[in-house]
């Protein structure tokens, strides 16, 4: 939609029509390629070793159709972003943030694996089927 308004739509190299994205695979690459050099500077190492730390995660949509070409209310699921908070003297701080393809339990296994092992308290949000 940003290059739609700022009209600077990429070119089909064979047609020379103008492409047009309505997935959200370009939006899940740019949190998979951009999101670890933004947060590297304020990445943790380590899990808080007090405090409490909450994990939770964020479903990005995008629209979808059924076969008679009617909008599927809520869309699906292109994405989802783990998010690990924790609050160490009663301020909140951010651990981790990772994209998965889906909120499963395997990926919800391999989040914090990334990160040594520290806290004792953790509040976690209920995984759902993906």
């Amino acid at each position: 939609m940003a290059r739609e308004r700022a009209n600077r739509l990429r070119v089909d190299p064979d047609t020379g029509d103008l492409r047009l994205s309505k997935h959200g695979q370009l939006v899940a690459d740019w949190v998979e390629v951009f999101a670890p050099v933004v947060f590297e500077a304020h990445r943790a190492n380590d899990w808080p070793s007090e405090g409490t730390l909450v994990l939770d995660h964020l479903a990005f949509r995008v629209k979808a159709f059924n076969a008679r070409g009617q909008a599927i209310p809520g869309g699906h699921v292109a994405f989802d972003v783990f998010a690990a908070m924790g609050y160490v003297d009663n301020e909140s701080h951010i651990w981790r943030l990772e994209a998965f393809p889906n909120a499963s339990a395997a990926n919800w296994t391999a989040f914090p694996s990334a990160v040594s092992a520290g806290s004792r308290h953790v509040w976690s949000a209920t995984i759902t089927p993906a």
